[in-house]
């Protein structure tokens, strides 16, 4: 116990010394409430500060994000992308690997489907950009770093510039590099967009010119078996284990690129503000791995071994036209009705083929009393996709004392992803496969009490023709109907200076060989917060903990980009603990956090896993800080 007071009291130390800003929207984690949708149009701006900052959506330019700096949120410490989601994750054990989600979650999937997602949530998308404006230019960086070391950092500046004209500017570009803890774990990760837009003063035409590029990189060993028995053997940080016979050195690399042209004509007629835009797009995208292998490695890649050097690339290139027509009608209602058409060449190994897909999209908003909200969203495919659609409808109702209650309705037939249908290996095939489209239907509602504090809802989905990779990592399909129940409640409780959240999720699956996903999991926040300093510092120190039971995970195969159900993937109870100190002096936001404590209270050696033979890191030492400069 004497080490924990020791640690505690040390970090509290270093905090004081650090400095942050609260995190822009996108990127970093941020506080839903503190950003406020309105739909103020550009030219109507005049009257505001001129230190407000807005943010628009590349196809809602109608409507406009307030971005307020105000407080810090209790997530500010999560530096990690995918830490900061609605719903949990699992990587492989560093920062910027491979993930997967530990809830079912009905992602939508639609048009192209190269078939490997496990970078989704690192990139940048078009549909994602946040064009900002501000009279004042300004500067927002955010950093961090573990336990000081130069090989283990993220960073992520991002710049605004409103000019006179109408002409807007945003620069934005992220970096993520971490050796992490063992051999063949790296992880490097560059992406941006570049945005000009253009609004004409009387706001009767927007023009979008946009480059986002992703280039994510990662090492793969492809698992460490008894990664406890060689951390008994000595300390690895400080001697790391030379175990080579246990790993491939894979390296695997996904690239994409988009240039973008979009045209908006607007009319304003008696409240209601009509639109017409076309977007053309340019889209490339590449997925390889690649491992200068042995004839040791053939145990390893098995059936995929057909040389030594093993080398998968599957890439695309193609074209998206989208034309939309969109209203807002009397700041209540927004109606949209579009075309989207792509064209897409597919090179895998001697295999080209096209895609010609032409999807009806649409998107229905209304807002009733102040009170009421619905909202709809779908596409159909009508070429190559012919059969496949996406329908979404969310219907809620607030109340002041009684809170609000809300009711969703997915309906989704997604895809072949493009991995699973045929592989070639050096010109050999290795599987040609013809895959009936996944089919999913979920059905839900929460109900939210805010005067107490507390959100309680539940999920049923309904999925069928799944396809996953099997105990021998070749995919499969599994045509039964599986049902899977989620039931979720989340508790804050505030007692003056001390404040906790609370997270619990329960999952019911009628078929756990293939769905892969834990029986309950919690998280628990317990923090204080209050002005220091004669009210010139704001600060939120706590314990962030989660726990995920033992349950029968899913192995990580490199060459295919995909998680499988391997056939011994049990993994024990993980309690996860973290200390932090979150603090706020005016303009700067810092955090410092130790993440791992959780290994204090085992033997040395111990090891935890959330996928099957990939050790997630020990204990950690993180900071970082973020930054909004103006001109």
């Amino acid at each position: 116990m004497t080490r924990i007071y020791y640690l505690i009291s040390l970090m509290v130390l270093v905090g004081m010394t650090l400095v942050a800003q609260r995190p822009i929207p996108g990127g970093f984690p941020r506080n839903p409430n503190d950003q406020l949708v309105d739909s103020t149009e550009q030219e109507e701006l005049t009257d505001e500060p001129p230190d407000t900052i807005l943010y628009y959506s590349p196809f809602k330019l109608k409507q406009a994000v307030f971005f307020s700096d105000t407080t810090l949120s209790n997530v500010f410490h999560q530096y990690d992308v995918i830490r900061y989601q609605s719903i949990p994750y699992a990587h492989l054990g560093n920062v910027g690997s491979s993930y997967r989600p530990l809830v079912f979650n009905n992602e939508k999937r639609q048009g192209l489907d190269l078939g490997s997602h496990i970078f989704d949530l690192y990139k940048q998308r078009y549909e994602d950009l946040e064009l900002f404006e501000s009279r004042r230019p300004f500067f927002i960086a955010r950093f961090g770093q573990r336990n000081f070391r130069q090989e283990d950092l993220q960073l992520e500046p991002r710049l605004g510039k409103t000019f006179q004209n109408g002409l807007h500017l945003n620069l934005m570009y992220r970096t993520i590099q971490y050796k992490g803890d063992f051999l063949q774990q790296i992880t490097k990760h560059h992406t941006g967009a570049v945005n000009f837009w253009y609004h004409a003063p009387k706001g009767n035409y927007d023009f979008i010119l946009s480059y986002l590029f992703n280039d994510i990189r990662q090492q793969d060993h492809g698992g460490i078996p008894n990664a406890e028995a060689f951390l008994k053997q000595s300390t690895y940080r400080s001697n790391p284990l030379t175990i080579d016979e246990y790993y491939i050195d894979g390296r695997t690399k996904q690239n994409d690129k988009s240039l973008s042209i979009q045209n908006g004509f607007n009319v304003h007629v008696k409240g209601t503000k009509m639109g017409f835009t076309h977007r053309i797009s340019t889209q490339n995208s590449s997925n390889t791995f690649f491992d200068e292998t042995s004839s040791i490695d053939s145990t390893y890649y098995d059936q995929y071994y057909v040389r030594d050097t093993q080398d998968i690339t599957f890439k695309s290139n193609g074209i998206v036209n989208e034309f939309r027509l969109d209203g807002l009608i009397k700041e209540s209602s927004y109606l949209m009705a579009g075309l989207k058409h792509e064209w897409h060449k597919i090179n895998q190994g001697p295999s080209q083929n096209t895609l010609n897909l032409l999807s009806i999209i649409g998107e229905y908003d209304q807002t009733i009393a102040g009170k009421f909200h619905f909202n709809g969203e779908g596409q159909w495919g009508i070429l190559d996709n012919l059969g496949e659609y996406y329908l979404n409808g969310k219907i809620s109702a607030e109340s002041k004392t009684l809170g609000a209650i809300e009711g969703h309705a997915i309906l989704q037939r997604s895809p072949v992803p493009w991995m699973f249908r045929k592989l070639y290996s050096h010109n050999q095939l290795l599987y040609d496969y013809n895959f009936d489209k996944p089919l999913t239907n979920q059905l839900g509602g929460s109900i939210n009490i805010a005067a107490i504090g507390f959100k309680a809802g539940l999920d049923q989905s309904i999925i069928s023709n799944t396809i996953y990779l099997n105990a021998s990592r070749t995919p499969s399909q599994e045509k039964t109907a599986i049902s899977i129940t989620s039931v979720y409640g989340d508790k804050t409780i505030d007692f003056g200076k001390f404040h906790s959240h609370h997270k619990l999720i329960f999952q019911f699956s009628t078929n756990q060989n293939v769905m892969r996903i834990p029986a309950w999991y919690t998280q628990n926040v317990i923090y204080y917060q209050s002005n220091w300093f004669k009210n010139n510092m704001f600060l939120q120190t706590g314990l962030d903990s989660r726990v995920l039971p033992s349950f029968k995970t899913q192995s990580y195969f490199p060459l295919l980009g995909n998680f499988y159900n391997s056939e011994r993937a049990a993994v024990a109870l993980h309690p996860s603990v973290e200390f932090f100190f979150n603090f706020q002096l005016k303009n700067f936001r810092g955090f410092f956090k130790v993440e791992g404590l959780e290994y204090f209270m085992y033997y040395a050696g111990k090891t935890f896993y959330e996928t099957y033979e990939e050790p997630l890191f020990r204990t950690n030492m993180r900071l970082g800080f973020s930054w909004i400069l103006r001109d």
